[in-house]
């Protein structure tokens, strides 16, 4: 009868055990970042670069929305934004038959995530006080004639890099607005000529920023499911109407680049679509920022009440409230060298 029992249990401790191994294996291949270090790579102009905007300069890799996805998600994590690239400069580029030192081309075909920051300098490399007088006075004839160019441009960037890597997932972010009342594309002179009020420069700027982004929009609108798209135009939008000092503080003092906040609310935009597509978690990624922010505060603004700061990160409930928090408390701090 024991003998009997041992004939049975056997097979069945093998069945389990396979049951086992399986449903581990589904698993692992449905989520793809318990499998693999995945690989996120940046192109595009200055804002993806982070040249200009982080501050201190030493602290880009803590402050450029790209390092921090890398570092929360613990991703392999490159950039090769060219800060000054247009659409059609970056196409020259990802179209390169031959590879250079900096091994684009392989990065993005051996990549699971493509982030592209691109079609700003179309415009800012244009006549910028034309394209500003001509909206100020509802005239867009001059910037959808630029429009339509990088229309076409935009168009086989995308293609080109789907051909490069079908399977990655594509995210393209939009242009925020960086016209206010004080700004540097709106002079005094302008301001008095067309008795310009807060609401009247910004709802300029929006329209401006509208044309450049109805690019993205529309190419995803003919091609469904091309790539997503980070939002950043509504994210920055959205603070400045809630906090319109917070807003500003988005850019840097040269009113062109995002500010080290920025960099943060970028950073966000893109963290919510890497979790829609299960590619990030979002507990692990939370826990990580917390503890990235906490560190950095400590070591470069040691004078800070960083009690009070460490206290505030940890009960918060989103990378959002983070990014609030940590620029909240270190507001006006000398960052230490």
């Amino acid at each position: 009868m024991f003998l009997k029992f041992n004939r049975v249990k056997k097979p069945l401790c093998v069945v389990l055990i396979l049951v086992v191994v399986i449903s581990c294996m589904i698993f692992t291949a449905c989520n793809p970042s318990q499998n693999k270090k995945l690989k996120i790579v940046t192109i595009g102009d200055s804002i993806a670069e982070a040249i200009v905007g982080p501050s201190p300069l030493t602290e880009r890799e803590s402050f450029g929305y790209w390092a921090i996805i890398g570092k929360i998600n613990g991703y392999e994590c490159y950039n090769r934004s060219v800060s000054g690239h247009k659409t059609a400069q970056l196409l020259e580029v990802i179209s390169a038959e031959e590879e250079d030192a900096t091994m684009t081309i392989t990065h993005l075909m051996t990549a699971d995530v493509i982030q592209v920051s691109i079609l700003g300098n179309d415009f800012l490399q244009s006549n910028t006080t034309e394209i500003i007088l001509s909206a100020l006075q509802n005239d867009y004839e001059y910037i959808n004639e630029i429009a339509a160019n990088s229309t076409v441009t935009f168009a086989s960037v995308i293609e080109r890099l789907k051909e490069l890597n079908p399977d990655a997932l594509l995210i393209v972010q939009t242009l925020y607005n960086p016209i206010y009342l004080g700004s540097k594309f709106i002079s005094q002179s302008d301001i008095e000529r067309f008795n310009l009020d807060e609401d009247a420069a910004r709802e300029a700027g929006s329209k401006i920023v509208g044309v450049v982004n109805s690019i993205v929009y529309n190419y995803l609108k003919e091609n469904p499911g091309a790539y997503e798209i980070a939002d950043v135009y509504t994210a920055f939008n959205d603070i400045y109407i809630n906090d319109k000092e917070r807003g500003l503080n988005l850019l840097f003092p040269d009113d062109v680049h995002p500010s080290n906040e920025g960099h943060a609310v970028i950073a966000c935009c893109t963290q919510k679509i890497l979790e829609k597509n299960n590619l990030a978690d979002s507990g692990s990624a939370l826990k990580n920022y917390k503890k990235m922010q906490i560190e950095l505060a400590e070591r470069i603004y040691p004078e800070n009440d960083n009690d009070t700061l460490k206290r505030e990160i940890n009960n918060a409930k989103s990378m959002d409230e983070v990014v609030e928090i940590f620029f909240r408390l270190t507001k006006n701090q000398v960052p230490s060298y």
